[in-house]
């Protein structure tokens, strides 16, 4: 079952206002991204959109694994929200929900740097078109093994956490 709560409920924070709930097709639903009046959760090996009222508005077969435990790994470039699923990553339309293109084998959820798109791939950073997924060419990188990889940017270093580590990486 997934129920939405209102942010700011009308009748104050002591009383939670329930927007919508709704009974999910499946077991070990996936809490997967929000937006303003859609709700996207991945159950049994499809990605399902809600709309505000919890009714379904679509459900596709996911074309990489769920395999992440714990919380998600979702990040935004305000157009797009990047789904990191423990294997690859799904994109979505951050206002709609709607699946836009999908990259497998990936170590870990992307952030945008600059125009592009870093992803953490086996062997290096994986730099992609945020529209389209497109690879446009892959950065070498040895993190002798190290898994998952989480990504971070500050102005043009970025940050890569491999398992208790941080390395800063800065362009060349």
């Amino acid at each position: 079952r997934v129920t939405v709560l209102a942010a700011a409920p009308t009748e104050g924070a002591d009383q939670p206002q329930v927007l919508s709930t709704t009974q999910l097709p499946g077991r070990d639903a996936v809490l997967v991204a929000l937006a303003a009046d859609r709700t996207a959760v991945a159950v049994g090996g499809r990605l399902v959109v809600l709309d505000a009222a919890g009714g379904q508005v679509s459900a596709q077969p996911l074309s990489v694994p769920v395999t992440a435990t714990g919380q998600p790994a979702v990040t935004s470039d305000g157009l797009r929200d990047y789904w990191w699923t423990g294997s690859g990553v799904v994109t979505l339309d951050a206002r709609t929900l709607a699946p836009l293109w999908t990259q497998a084998t990936t170590l870990g959820p992307p952030v945008p740097y600059g125009p592009s798109l870093l992803v953490p791939v086996a062997g290096g950073l994986r730099v992609l078109d945020p529209a389209t997924g497109r690879t446009l060419r892959t950065i070498p990188v040895d993190r002798g093994g190290v898994t998952p990889v989480r990504l971070a940017v500050a102005g043009s270093i970025l940050l890569e956490q491999r398992g208790t580590e941080v390395v800063a990486l800065r362009p060349s």
